[in-house]
């Protein structure tokens, strides 16, 4: 799920080499899709109806990148289950 994350910062930290390059995001997960971030306003409270009275995973990957790890970066996930409450079209819109 998170093997762009790591290309994409072993991409910017390649040919610069700083110190350290901390790369990172997060994706919501429900019924075993990952939730893309909301292209609009209707996008996004359709997705809040689809959570609303239910709970998902909320997937957050890490990778820090050093110029010695540039090649090899171990890249941990912190899955968290969050549980929304109900909402109302008010609450949504």
């Amino acid at each position: 799920m998170f093997s762009c994350l790591c290309r994409d910062a072993r991409q910017s930290a390649t040919g610069k080499l700083p110190d350290l390059v901390v790369s990172a995001d997060t994706a919501v997960v429900v019924d075993g899709q990952i939730l893309e971030k909301p292209r609009s306003k209707a996008d996004a409270a359709a997705m809040l109806r689809l959570l609303a009275g239910r709970s998902h995973e909320v997937c957050t990957a890490v990778a820090l990148i050093t110029p010695e790890n540039v090649t090899s970066v171990d890249v941990p996930v912190e899955t968290t289950e969050v549980e929304f409450g109900e909402m109302s079209d008010d609450m949504i819109n």
